[in-house]
């Protein structure tokens, strides 16, 4: 089932969930900025049979050209609240988190957001953002952060980054989804990527890491060149009751791919948990 609702600032928010009972767990897809919600179709796929499950397209960023970007409204604080939304609007009392790339850093703001609502937390391929720390950086990351912050500033500043890379975005990975590009495809997709990006930037990822108590399984993959092990090995040190698995073949994208070793490891996980 889709279906689209306005968040509590007015945004809309396009989301999808499928329910096989009202005894079963709530579990939310947290999907990286720019996704659409077919790349989740493997996630559903996969644990439809044993859960409900929910997922949404990150506010603001894949509007048309004409829609208006207000300040701050691309915070983490407002993707943590969309959240927070579909959760009223499911009429969810407590769900469990799996947070995927960025949408890792959005699950670690919601559970410190709303601690109570949240039962157990996923964080696969996690991107904190811990430009301070050279061993936490990947060079794609280096690479990102240089074209958003310049795609950030205006429009035409995002045109010019536009031209020189549209179609040349080297995701160092093989069987890549199709659309994981969308957000470096248009001007104002780009542009919106990259006030995203600061604001997500700025968030104090390892803070938020030190406040959490849930039971937090983490994964990571050696051959992931966007985030790397070295960044998920530091956020598990900060949370009390964390536990990291690491894939020595994975790469940043064995969350969307059918049947993969992620999916089993996160069922093998939550089937013991729940």
């Amino acid at each position: 089932m889709e279906k689209t609702i306005n968040s509590h600032d007015g945004v809309p928010l396009r989301y999808t969930y499928s329910k096989i009972a009202d005894s079963a767990p709530w579990v939310a897809f947290v999907i990286p900025f720019g996704l659409k919600l077919h790349h989740a179709k493997s996630f559903f796929d996969f644990f439809a049979p044993y859960f409900n499950i929910f997922t949404w397209e990150a506010r603001i960023i894949l509007e048309p050209a004409d829609y208006q970007l207000v300040n701050g409204g691309l915070s983490v604080d407002n993707h943590a609240q969309d959240l927070l939304t579909i959760m009223d609007d499911l009429e969810l009392d407590e769900i469990i988190l799996v947070g995927y790339c960025s949408g890792a850093g959005i699950s670690l703001a919601a559970v410190n957001k709303q601690p109570d609502r949240f039962s157990n937390l996923v964080l696969v391929n996690g991107e904190y953002t811990l430009m301070d720390k050279p061993g936490c950086v990947t060079q794609f990351g280096s690479d990102i952060d240089n074209i958003l912050s310049i795609a950030s500033q205006d429009q035409d500043r995002a045109k010019l980054i536009l031209d020189k890379i549209k179609g040349n975005i080297n995701f160092n990975a093989k069987n890549i989804p199709d659309g994981i590009e969308l957000p470096f495809s248009e001007v104002h997709y780009l542009h919106r990527y990259g006030v995203n990006y600061l604001s997500y930037r700025s968030c104090d990822f390892e803070n938020l890491a030190g406040s959490v108590k849930h039971r937090t399984y983490m994964l990571a993959g050696e051959n992931d060149a966007q985030s790397n092990v070295n960044s998920a090995k530091t956020i598990e040190q900060l949370i009390d009751n964390a536990e990291l698995f690491i894939d020595p073949k994975g790469d940043h994208y064995e969350v969307l791919r059918p049947e993969s070793k992620t999916l089993v490891q996160i069922w093998n996980y939550l089937s013991m948990e729940v």
